[in-house]
């Protein structure tokens, strides 16, 4: 996840077949505060790469999670939202 004031984006990539959905639901989670927490649709750009904008801009700490539509996979992960900070979540292999 990379954030631009109130603009986000990401980029999904994968080392298996994976089939790139046109929209994923990023939700952000303020670990103290559920009045802040947000929930944006990204919308595909292609080449992996998604956008979209928040409600209002963000700092500090988050959980986030990352999922299709469908409700068939997530990504989750704590993030430091400041301008130079991205993060980056590697999807473990379900069991």
């Amino acid at each position: 996840i990379m954030r631009s004031g109130v603009m986000v984006r990401l980029l999904l990539t994968s080392e298996g077949e994976f089939k790139a959905p046109e929209k994923v639901t990023l939700k952000m989670m303020h670990p103290t505060r559920a009045g802040f927490d947000q929930v944006v649709e990204l919308v595909s750009e292609g080449g992996g790469f998604y956008s979209g904008q928040l409600k209002e801009d963000v700092g500090g700490r988050w959980n986030i999670s990352i999922e299709d539509a469908d409700g068939s996979w997530r990504l989750q992960g704590e993030w430091k939202a400041g301008d130079d900070n991205h993060l980056k979540v590697t999807a473990r292999p379900s069991k």
